[in-house]
This record gives structure tokens, C-alpha cells and sequence, in this order.
């Protein structure tokens, strides 16, 4: 199991310097943002993009993941339910594809969040609010989720 973060929480950074911060604090994968660019809409995060997929291809997703190679880091994938997790798997095959998991969105669908932790090689995200007012308290409440969730990955 691995520990990840949404890259969308550092709007202003590129993500190469997102991957080396995230690295050197100990996190293991990116979720990586790839919202439309402008994107005016009241819901958080609308327009941070870390990837633009409408211009990404081949040659230009490889160099993303050679890039976070660089910084012993992957990208994790996000779905939100078990059936598609299992779907994904079949269709990824591989070692370093995972997902992003967040408990809090699974107990509002009554999916129980302890048998899914077990079932699936997973990584562990998870967003407060409290810190995301500028740069540094970002990394604070990811660094305090670090300390907080490792322990409890085997």
C-alpha cells in the first residue's frame, strides 16, 4: 500500500516540483490533476491542471512517468467504487497502478472501507481543508497525514 496526494492541491506549482517535494516528504504516488484549464465552476479545485489531455500523447505520458520515476514516485488512478476498481485491474495488469483511497467517500456510499483496504492494493489520500490556504500549510497537512497514516500501512 502506498500514500498519495491530489497534485491539484498546489494549483500555483509544476508537477515535477510537486513530485520532488512529495518524494522527499515520503509520499509514494500523484494523483495527478487533469481538469479542464479554466474551468470556472464553484467546485473545489475547478481548472487546476497538472496535465493537459487534450494535448497528451504518447510520447508526452511516457516523459510524465519517467518524470516521477525520477522521484520514486507513480501515478495512482481514481474510481469510485469497487466493481470499476476491479475493472481497472483487469484492464491495468500491473504492479504500479493503484488507487486513490479516501475512507470518507466510501462510508457515504456505504461501501465498507475496511474489507475494500484488504481486497485492493490501494493508496491512501486524504484532504483537510484546514491547510490549504497557502503553499506551506499544504505541505504541513500533507506531512502531518504522512506521519499520521504510515504507521498503519504495512
Amino acid at each position: 500500500m502506498k500514500l498519495g496526494l491530489l497534485t491539484a492541491a498546489f494549483p500555483e506549482l509544476g508537477l515535477d516540483e510537486i513530485a520532488r517535494w512529495a518524494s522527499a516528504a515520503g509520499f509514494e504516488t500523484l494523483e495527478i490533476a487533469c481538469w479542464p484549464a479554466g474551468a470556472e465552476s464553484e467546485r473545489r479545485y475547478a481548472g487546476v491542471s497538472h496535465v493537459d489531455v487534450e494535448t497528451l500523447d504518447d510520447a508526452g505520458g511516457r516523459a510524465i512517468v519517467e518524470m516521477l520515476a525520477s522521484h520514486g514516485m507513480t501515478i495512482s488512478a481514481l474510481a469510485y467504487s469497487p466493481a470499476l476498481w476491479r475493472q481497472l485491474f483487469e484492464i491495468v495488469p500491473d504492479a504500479n497502478f493503484g488507487l486513490n483511497f479516501d475512507p470518507s467517500h466510501l462510508v457515504w456510499q456505504f461501501i465498507d472501507y475496511e474489507r475494500a483496504i484488504y481486497d485492493f492494493v490501494v493508496s491512501v489520500e486524504h484532504e483537510d481543508r484546514g491547510y490549504e490556504s497557502e503553499e506551506q500549510l499544504v505541505k504541513r497537512g500533507f506531512e502531518f497525514a504522512h506521519r499520521t497514516l504510515r504507521p498503519l500501512i504495512a
